[in-house]
């Protein structure tokens, strides 16, 4: 089962297009958040055993003192290289001039406690992000695995490399973006939410727990008032 958003981000007083982005993508390549750490056996040169001598090969193992970690990062890149993906950004929109308003769009996909696994995960986040923009637009793909619910970032630049128009957004991305999450989930045999109980609720509300005190929520109060 998986969940999809998506919002922009524009620069604030005081912030440039660069220092968006670069805060930005920060946030969603943090090591604490998408690194994987893993124990690997390295073949053992120090004498040959049966490969069928199964308690032979666990005791050697367990006493092999050249285990070895494996570190991997979910991150990747699309149309552009993760370690410069910010200077990649902003060579796009200062070529075509477009370095104010909206600068960047993240996306979300979350994934169901215990359903998947972070290889999986961002393997179907590579996918859902070159469907989605991959044709016109420059993304990075991170997949954090630092909470029980793996779930994938997509930030994406809002100047197309291609003609330099920017991401024209509309109520029905937020539908195709969901549409085709779905579809990539039944292909992997995931569980996918088939009627979705609410009409969602904006990205300021979803940081906020769903805090009544929102604009939405004050209005929510003040008709409860009069009523």
């Amino acid at each position: 089962m998986a969940q999809t958003k998506l919002w922009s981000k524009r620069a604030k007083k005081g912030h440039t297009a660069r220092s968006v982005i670069e805060e930005s993508c920060d946030y969603v390549k943090d090591e604490k958040k998408t690194k994987d750490i893993s124990i690997s056996l390295v073949e053992n040169d120090d004498e040959d055993f049966a490969a069928d001598d199964i308690t032979h090969t666990v005791l050697k193992y367990v006493v092999n003192t050249k285990k070895t970690k494996l570190e991997e990062i979910f991150v990747s890149g699309i149309n552009c290289e993760p370690a410069t993906v910010d200077s990649e950004f902003m060579e796009v929109k200062e070529f075509w001039n477009k370095t104010d308003k909206n600068i960047l769009w993240h996306g979300e996909q979350g994934f169901k406690p215990g359903e998947i696994d972070p290889h999986t995960a961002h393997e179907i986040g590579r996918k859902l992000a070159q469907k989605m923009w991959g044709d016109k637009f420059q993304i990075l793909v991170t997949t954090h695995i630092d909470k029980a619910h793996i779930h994938n970032h997509f930030v994406f630049n809002s100047v197309s490399f291609v003609d330099g128009k920017k991401y024209h957004y509309d109520y029905s991305e937020i539908y195709r973006l969901r549409r085709e999450s779905d579809k990539l989930c039944r292909e992997y045999g995931l569980s996918v939410i088939e009627t979705p109980k609410s009409k969602g609720i904006s990205h300021y509300e979803w940081e906020n727990g769903g805090n009544p005190k929102t604009v939405r929520g004050l209005i929510k109060e003040d008709i409860s008032t009069c009523f």
